[in-house]
């Protein structure tokens, strides 16, 4: 399996940083989606299911277009961790310390126009992405050493 996954944060003051921002982890998130569905095959051969890539955002300016782009971007993002977790639910993958099912992920949307709460809610909302994906990757490794007689 990969490295751990690791999302910048957003840290600039300029808008077109963002849209970059968002990309980019949007991007990463759905490749390490991808990967843990081909891993998951590896061990559960159940067919791999092929998440898209995000559409480029089509403004650089704070505006309705990107208000929309950025909450689309957040329920891709949401779909498609939350169907990675079901498949891991389906399964039964769990691990320490609890060994409970996971649960689903609620992203933060973007309520206004305002720039202002953009920067904390995208950064929670890599935090809690990174987090969750990690945790997956966790605990499907037993799984694929298992696989792979190690």
């Amino acid at each position: 399996m990969s490295d751990p996954v690791k999302l910048a944060p957003f840290t600039s003051d300029f808008l077109s940083d963002l849209t970059n921002n968002v990309q980019q982890n949007g991007n990463a998130v759905i490749e390490a989606v991808n990967q843990q569905y081909q891993a998951l095959d590896s061990v559960f051969n159940f067919g791999t299911p092929k998440i898209a890539a995000i559409d480029v955002s089509k403004s650089k300016e704070l505006n309705r277009t990107t208000y929309l782009w950025l909450n689309q971007v957040m329920s891709q993002l949401e779909r498609a961790i939350n169907g990675l977790i079901r498949t891991y639910n389906a399964f039964n993958i769990t691990g320490p310390p609890d060994y409970l099912l996971l649960d689903k992920v609620k992203l933060q949307q973007f309520k206004l126009l305002s720039f202002a709460n953009y920067r904390s809610n995208v950064n929670q909302n890599w935090q809690l992405l990174e987090s969750t994906l990690n945790k997956c990757q966790t605990y499907l490794q037993p799984y694929l050493n298992f696989a792979k007689g190690v």
